[in-house]
């Protein structure tokens, strides 16, 4: 679909969403692997937000803790059941959430969505930056 071809610039005023970033990225050493499968994941859960959400704001999160690092992205979106997940399998070569959290869960990280109908979305990802 059109919006995995656009740069993340082009794509924002078209899809009308507001992003905030707040980032210790200059604290931040990760591997290529690591910074690879992170901006995977954020393209991939901001493309969830223009897709299936109906969300105008997203607001993205990413700071260090200790040997660790968290990445926390919000949406004020339509939210949805995050018990419906579980049901889903990989499809075709896409990379969607439960292809994120298996590539994260093999650099020791860890994937967490909460989010209800009518709520919005958050998700929080876990991982220590030594891995990958």
């Amino acid at each position: 679909t059109e919006i995995y071809t656009l740069s993340l610039h082009d794509a924002l005023p078209i899809y009308r969403l507001e992003v905030a970033v707040d980032s210790d990225r200059r604290r931040l050493k990760l591997s290529d692997e690591l910074q690879f499968v992170l901006f995977k994941t954020v393209r991939e859960l901001l493309v969830n937000a223009v897709k299936h959400s109906g969300a105008g704001r997203v607001s993205i999160a990413v700071k260090a803790r200790g040997r660790g690092l968290r990445l926390t992205v919000r949406d004020d979106g339509r939210g949805f059941d995050p018990k419906k997940l579980k049901n889903v399998s990989i499809r075709g070569s896409g990379f969607g959430l439960v292809s994120i959290r298996e590539r994260l869960k093999c650099l020791g990280g860890d994937l967490a969505i909460s989010s209800a109908p009518g709520q919005g979305t958050t998700v929080e990802v876990t991982v220590q930056r030594g891995k990958g």
